[in-house]
C-alpha cells in the first residue's frame, strides 16, 4: 500500500514539474515575442523619425526656404516635381529628388563669402563622398545637383518665356526644362572646380533631362552654358540637403530639346514594366 501510495506520488510530482517546465517555456516565448514586437516598433518609429528629418532637410525644402528662388520653387510645384523621385539605377522617376538615408545626428552651418559669391549650407548626418564628387547614401540612393535660377534670373526672360513656363499646357516641356536644372550626383562647388580642372577647362555635367550643361570657369566664376550658347555664372553655392546640394545660378538654362526628358522616359517604363508585372 505504501509503495503504491509513493508511486502516485511520483507520478503527481512528475506531472506537476513538466507541467511548471511547460509553463515556464510558455512564459519565456510570450516574452521573447513581446520583445521582438518592441523591438520591431523602436525601429519603425526610428525609421519614420528618419524619413521626417530627411523631408525636412530635403532638396525642396532647402529650395523653398531661400527667397531669392521663389519663383523656381513655385515653378517645380507648379508642375508637380517633387522629391518622390528614385535614382535611375533603381527605378526611375522623372520629376524630382531622392532623399538619402542617413544616420548621424551631428548637424553643421557654415556661412562665406568669396567676391560676390555666397556660401551656406546645413549638411546633417553622416555621407559617403566619392572621389568624382557623386554620393550615395547607404541604401544606394543617389543624390542630386540642382541648378536654381535666381527671381532675377527669371525676370530676364522674354514675356513670352515666361508666359510659357506658367502655361500649365506646357507641363511636358517645362518638367524638361527642370530636369535640364538637374543632376543626378552631388557636386559642389570645389568638386566642380576640380571637374573642370581635370577636362583641361572645360566640364560637361550630364543632365537627368540627357543632354549636357558645359562648366569652365572665368577668373574664380563658374560659368554654366547651355546647348544655345546661355550662360549662367554660380552666385551662391553649397546649399546641403539630406539629398543633394544646390547652387543659385543668375540665368536659366534650357535644353534645345525640350521635347526631349530621359528622366520622364525611364520613369514611364519603369511604370509600365511595373504594371506588366502586376497584371501577370
Amino acid at each position: 500500500m505504501k509503495l503504491r501510495n509513493l508511486m502516485i506520488i511520483a507520478v503527481i510530482s512528475a506531472v506537476s514539474f513538466t507541467s511548471c517546465r511547460d509553463n515556464a517555456r510558455e512564459v519565456d516565448d510570450d516574452q521573447i515575442e513581446l520583445d521582438r514586437r518592441a523591438a520591431d516598433r523602436d525601429a519603425e518609429m526610428r525609421a519614420n523619425e528618419a524619413r521626417l528629418e530627411r523631408e525636412r532637410n530635403n532638396v525642396s525644402t532647402r529650395i523653398s526656404e531661400n527667397q531669392n528662388l521663389s519663383t523656381f520653387s513655385e515653378n517645380m510645384t507648379r508642375n508637380q516635381v517633387s522629391t518622390s523621385m528614385r535614382a535611375g539605377a533603381t527605378g526611375t522617376a522623372a520629376t524630382g529628388m531622392t532623399t538619402q538615408s542617413q544616420t548621424g545626428t551631428q548637424t553643421q552651418s557654415q556661412t562665406g563669402t568669396t567676391g560676390d559669391r555666397t556660401t551656406t549650407g546645413t549638411t546633417t548626418g553622416d555621407r559617403a563622398t566619392g572621389t568624382t564628387g557623386q554620393t550615395q547614401s547607404m541604401q544606394g540612393q543617389a543624390n542630386y545637383t540642382i541648378f536654381a535660377p535666381s527671381n532675377d534670373a527669371y525676370e530676364n526672360l522674354t514675356d513670352v518665356q515666361r508666359q510659357e513656363m506658367m502655361d500649365t499646357q506646357n507641363r511636358d516641356r517645362n518638367v524638361a526644362s527642370i530636369n535640364y536644372l538637374m543632376v543626378e550626383e552631388r557636386l559642389t562647388e570645389d568638386q566642380l572646380r576640380q571637374q573642370i580642372q581635370n577636362s583641361n577647362g572645360t566640364y560637361q555635367i550630364r543632365t537627368m533631362q540627357g543632354e549636357n550643361i558645359t562648366a569652365t570657369m572665368e577668373g574664380d566664376e563658374i560659368i554654366l552654358r547651355d546647348a544655345s550658347g546661355n550662360q549662367a555664372r554660380i552666385t551662391e553655392s553649397d546649399t546641403e540637403a539630406s539629398d543633394g546640394v544646390v547652387h543659385v545660378i543668375d540665368g536659366v538654362l534650357r535644353p534645345k530639346d525640350p521635347t526631349r526628358n530621359e528622366a520622364a522616359s525611364r520613369m514611364n517604363n519603369n511604370t509600365n514594366t511595373g504594371n506588366s508585372n502586376t497584371d501577370m
